[in-house]
């Protein structure tokens, strides 16, 4: 197959897609728009009858990143542009990422403790802890500082449209513990779905950049459908913020609910005034 010739097929198809979609593009989508490009120039789609359409994608890496979806259909960006994976408005109830790399990658280390490892024979993260061998396969993840948090929290606040919501936000991060008052803001405006899509298109840049730089090859199961976060092990052993998986399943569960759901839901009086207590 001559990719001189398909390169600027893909890439049309890439950004027609796109506009489209005004997101991810399915799989199926971008197939079709690859046949019709490719009728345009004369050409035969697909080059290699015998092999995939997931196949011919994987000529084109250095043009576009593949999410792959067992049992759904894959989902393709630009190469320079993994973050639009969480642009969508339906994002936080179709996928997040795994609970140990979310994390990885958002808790700040405390002053003069190693950051987390990514252990790449067991697709796990290894926090280091004293009298504990590091695994000799281990690669350092790009762990976030106190800088780089509001750096991002900054950035949301900045494409805010409304300036009553900008300047309310902007108060919050000027507090003496801004991380915490940021999030009881955008709580207390509604706007904590806008923030997850956000927060999450840039992990998935950093994530994916750190793949590419430490040559650990993408893997889908870092980035979950809603029915497999559901379904995860919900132990009781405390992970490095010291919740368990129960206390964290409940938090991605706040994170995938709609208004019309919370109807749908009946707690204890006594367990709200437990949990009303603790905000104050």
């Amino acid at each position: 197959m001559n990719l001189l010739l398909w390169q600027p097929i893909v890439r049309k198809a890439l950004e027609e897609g796109i506009e489209i979609s005004a997101g991810p593009i399915p799989g199926a989508r971008l197939r079709q728009l690859i046949a019709r490009y490719a009728a345009d120039a004369n050409l035969s789609f697909p080059p290699d009858p015998d092999s995939t359409f997931s196949s011919f994608l994987d000529h084109f890496q250095d043009l576009l990143f593949v999410q792959r979806r067992p049992g759904h259909d894959m989902l393709v960006v630009p190469g320079d542009r993994v973050a639009l994976l969480s642009a969508t408005k339906d994002t936080p109830q179709s996928a997040v990422l795994r609970r140990d790399l979310f994390e990885a990658l958002t808790i700040i280390p405390k002053e003069g403790a190693a950051g987390p490892l990514y252990i790449r024979s067991s697709d796990s993260v290894f926090w280091p802890m004293p009298g504990i061998e590091t695994p000799a396969d281990a690669v350092v993840l790009p762990f976030s500082t106190r800088d780089l948090a509001l750096e991002d929290r900054r950035e949301f606040v900045a494409q805010t449209r409304s300036k009553q919501l900008r300047t309310s936000l902007e108060t919050s991060l000027t507090h003496s513990k801004p991380l915490h008052s940021f999030s009881e803001a955008v709580r207390a405006h509604g706007l904590a779905r806008e923030w997850h899509q956000f927060r999450l298109g840039k992990l998935l840049e950093r994530l994916k950049r750190w793949s590419e730089e430490k040559a650990v090859p993408w893997r889908t199961v870092w980035f979950l459908e809603s029915e497999q976060v559901a379904t995860q092990s919900l132990g009781t052993a405390p992970g490095p913020t010291g919740a368990s998986n129960v206390q964290d399943f409940f938090a991605a569960l706040a994170v995938v609910l709609k208004e019309g759901d919370l109807a749908r839901i009946s707690i204890p009086l006594d367990l709200v005034a437990k949990a009303w207590s603790q905000r104050s």
